[in-house]
């Protein structure tokens, strides 16, 4: 009886020595490694799990998800911590492979996408590129909906975004990354309010045509008010607005543009 010593592989050469005699070497394999447990159950890339079972040795595995590596940072023979690659979606292969034998693959899912910044805040009514911050998005493949419009996704890697959000109007619309067959929890963006640069005439008479210039009108839909009264718009830019003024009287009159709210 012998205690095998600690190690990894297939055949290893066992050879009995006794009374000077040696015997015919006789191969023999350890056990491949086997995983039983991942934790936690779901993660994003970027993240450290916790792999569990049996067999691992002291030094040298190998951890792929999905055939990417999952880079090791410490490892006994009954568990191994690694950093997640890159990914997305569920029923992703987990393989432990040491001295040449690989384990039953185990199944692992990547948790939903993460949004944990936008920049800019507000976009142009006419529209832009915004750049979405966070994790899990993947390495390729996930979509961008901007107030459930389609915002195209130009650029991407697992914590970073880039999408073009379409012309548009309003605030607080909702933003989803989905990726993987997943979705993530919503964040919040805005097109940025109107905004008034100039007025021409400056001065002017019931029922005569003025000149709003400015930015974030939008595409349709603004409203104007002089001293609390509606101009009717006759057209609408997302840089310039004409519109009847209405009867009245006085100086200093406030003009106002709405456009969905703001």
């Amino acid at each position: 009886v012998c205690h095998y010593p600690a190690g990894v592989g297939t055949n290893h050469a066992l050879v009995v020595t006794a009374g000077g005699t040696v015997s015919s070497p006789v191969a023999k394999d350890y056990n491949p490694p086997t995983v039983s447990t991942v934790a936690p159950a779901t993660a994003v890339g970027g993240e450290v799990v916790t792999i569990s079972g049996s067999d691992f040795g002291g030094a040298g595995a190998v951890v792929t998800v999905r055939g990417q590596p999952c880079v090791v940072d410490s490892q006994t023979h009954h568990t191994i911590t690694c950093r997640l690659p890159a990914g997305a979606g569920v029923g992703n292969d987990l393989v432990v492979s040491v001295g040449g034998q690989s384990s039953t693959p185990l199944s692992f899912s990547y948790g939903p996408p993460r949004i944990s910044g936008l920049s800019p805040a507000l976009v142009g009514t006419a529209g832009g590129t915004i750049s979405i911050a966070g994790a899990g998005f993947g390495a390729f493949g996930a979509t961008v909906t901007v107030g459930g419009a389609s915002c195209p996704v130009t650029d991407q890697s697992d914590t970073t975004l880039l999408c073009t959000v379409e012309a548009g109007v309003g605030a607080g619309l909702m933003v989803v990354v989905s990726s993987g067959g997943q979705s993530s929890a919503p964040a919040s963006v805005g097109y940025a309010p109107p905004a008034v640069d100039e007025i021409a005439p400056q001065i002017a008479t019931a029922d005569e045509l003025i000149v709003v210039t400015g930015t974030n009108f939008g595409e349709a839909g603004a409203t104007v008010d002089i001293g609390g009264q509606p101009c009717p718009v006759l057209s609408q830019s997302h840089g310039q607005l004409k519109c009847v003024v209405p009867a009245g009287s006085g100086t200093q009159q406030p003009l106002v543009v709405t456009v969905a709210g703001q």
